[in-house]
């Protein structure tokens, strides 16, 4: 076997790492989703760590467990879903351990959360100055010249034009770029160590999405935050990510720093997500998708989740359990062909 076979608990710590500079270690996370018939296993065992300052990226299709992931960092998960195992530590203190008050200090404070779409997310009947003051107040006493004064530079931070008029007008003035600014601007008004990022160029056209990934890389080395990325998109995490963590059906099926990922794809589904988009200086008569379509997470197969779709599938792949190994430094794929 070429790849590093460990017992499960130490393969885990191997896994998230133990370094003094990992901001956040998410370990074995499993959360569930009780429904009246049956029950969703939305994430299923994931690990990882987010170092300080790092960009790392969640990738995958719709419906694999990457959002369910990021909001349970911000323990945002309500009943029906459960997060019932596992561990989540940010700066050393178990998050899921927390009680509510000091949950409140840490989220929205050191860490915070931009939403799919800024729409939903903002209140339509408040304004923009009294969305940042009212995040703004919960630092503390703070008095409202100094909140508009503080209100005005983030939106200048954000890239906003012409701030301080701005502030007065409700979300449904703004494009969707420009709301997408004023969502940032609220995560950022407490100065953030991670912010965790749901899909955050979803509901904008692609030159927006460009300006606001530049503008969250930006401000990532300007206030030296660490960053959770959530996307379906590999252009995006291309453009963003240190490292990324590929995630199909509730698991990660790969994990390596961006540049390995897109060179040297280990994992099956991995290569298949590669496949399925065009490349620079690439030319090919035709995309590749992958066959089949995501499992009902209701009713999920035996053995690795991908072998339904994979064209390397053998009768050990339905049959077995393959959590991630090392096939590298820093790389890790959960594919049985890494440990023959």
């Amino acid at each position: 076997m070429s790849g590093e076979v460990v017992q499960q608990e130490d393969r885990i710590i191997d896994v998230v790492g133990s370094s003094k500079e990992d901001l956040l270690r998410v370990k074995d996370l499993k959360v569930r989703f009780k429904l009246p018939r049956s029950t969703v296993k939305a994430v299923d065992g994931v690990s990882f760590a987010v170092r300080e300052r790092e960009s790392f990226g969640i990738v995958g299709e719709s419906g694999s467990g990457k959002t369910v992931t990021c909001r349970s960092i911000a323990r945002l998960i309500h009943p029906p879903g459960e997060i019932y195992n596992g561990t989540i530590s940010y700066n050393g203190r178990d998050i899921l351990a927390m009680s509510d008050q000091e949950l409140s200090q840490v989220r929205g404070g050191e860490i915070a959360m931009i939403f799919q779409d800024p729409m939903t997310a903002l209140n339509p009947v408040l304004t923009v100055r009294e969305q940042i003051q009212e995040t703004l107040e919960e630092e503390g006493a703070i008095g409202r010249e100094e909140a508009t004064e503080r209100a005005v530079r983030l939106l200048e931070l954000v890239g906003m034009p012409a701030p301080k008029q701005r502030l007065s007008e409700y979300p449904h003035q703004f494009s969707g770029g420009m709301r997408q600014r004023v969502m940032i601007a609220i995560a950022l008004s407490r100065m953030p160590r991670l912010l965790l990022a749901d899909e955050p160029t979803t509901a904008v056209d692609v030159t927006i999405q460009d300006q606001i990934l530049k503008l969250l890389v930006r401000l990532q080395g300007e206030l030296g935050m660490g960053l959770v990325l959530v996307t379906h998109d590999l252009g995006v995490i291309a453009q963003t990510c240190d490292r990324v963590a590929v995630m199909y059906a509730g698991r990660v099926m790969e994990m390596a720093d961006t540049v390995t990922l897109f060179k040297d794809p280990h994992h099956p589904y991995s290569m298949g997500l590669m496949n399925s988009v065009p490349r620079k200086r690439e030319v090919r008569d035709r995309l590749e998708p992958i066959p089949g379509n995501p499992p009902d997470m209701t009713d999920l197969p035996t053995g690795c989740r991908f072998h339904p779709r994979c064209g390397f599938a053998t009768d050990e792949c339905r049959e077995g359990h393959f959590d991630l190994r090392k096939v590298a430094p820093d790389h890790y794929s959960a594919c049985i062909k890494d440990l023959r």
